[in-house]
């Protein structure tokens, strides 16, 4: 965004706008960076998260779809859950 005139309040009005893209660009970085799986917090396939629970795939799905367990996708058929939100999950149920 280029900045075409001289009048004070519309280069304030620019500049405001100007920041408010780059915090909204932070905020989408940031939301990304806290996707990314941790090295120290391995993901879990939905096949390996029933098993700890005992329960079925399905009932996984039905977590995941109501909000009660966070899945991170891997693309539009693939998704994993955070074994630490599997264990949150455990220790809540107990």
């Amino acid at each position: 965004m280029a900045i075409t005139t001289s009048r004070p309040s519309e280069i304030l009005t620019a500049a405001a706008g100007l920041l408010q893209m780059s915090v909204g660009d932070l905020q989408t970085a940031l939301a990304a960076q806290a996707e990314r799986p941790s090295p120290a917090d391995p993901l879990l396939t939905r096949r390996e998260a029933a098993a700890l629970f005992r329960v079925s795939r399905r009932t996984i799905q039905n977590w995941q779809d109501s909000g009660k367990l966070r899945a991170i996708h891997i693309n539009k058929r693939v998704c994993r859950y955070r074994s630490s939100d599997i264990q949150r999950l455990l220790d809540t149920a107990a």
